[in-house]
């Protein structure tokens, strides 16, 4: 299987057509967000707001492939999302790519986020998952940020967010 090399949120990115090198412009760590100008609100079936934002950011995950590989194997893959405090939709497919084969590397690319399902502040996951065609089991690389309402009447959550995160930062891009 390939192996997670690494997931980058940001506002923008950019790829050289002859190098192929990668350039990501003001990475996300955080978002925060608010019920002003694009977003939206809604009361669901369960009476939580459910919030609606597009967002200016790109994600990008590569994968490189094992050397053990051969290298006409087919995969697919797949961009989720986690959303915190939200039991009722546990994961949100975003993104579907395949089939396709990993020569050395494969770049997974989404642009123009949109995040919806998030019924407060919390830690969210950005997970970028990989599979054999024709195989069950994903393998998986994950990224946590920080899903931050500044609307929300208690901003205590704030320092909160931000220690969970601190001590999740060695789990970010945990393997499953």
């Amino acid at each position: 299987m390939p192996k997670p090399s690494y997931i980058i949120c940001s506002e923008f990115l950019s790829q050289d057509i002859n190098t192929e090198k990668i350039c990501a412009f003001n990475i996300y760590e955080k978002f925060r967000l608010n019920l002003t100008g694009e977003s939206k609100s809604s009361d669901n079936d369960g009476g939580v707001k459910e919030r609606s934002h597009n967002i200016d950011a790109s994600v990008i995950a590569v994968w490189v492939r094992n050397e053990s590989e051969h290298k006409d194997t087919l995969f697919e893959a797949e961009f989720v999302l986690y959303y915190p405090n939200n039991p009722e939709v546990p994961e949100i497919v975003i993104a579907n790519f395949g089939p396709f084969r990993v020569e050395v590397v494969w770049r997974l690319k989404i642009e123009g986020l949109q995040l919806t399902h998030a019924p407060g502040s919390g830690l969210l996951r950005i997970e970028s998952r990989i599979r054999k065609i024709g195989d069950n089991d994903w393998l998986a690389s994950q990224s946590t940020y920080i899903l931050l309402y500044l609307d929300e009447p208690d901003l205590s959550k704030y320092r909160e967010l931000i220690e969970s995160k601190r001590k999740l930062s060695q789990g970010d891009h945990v393997m499953s």
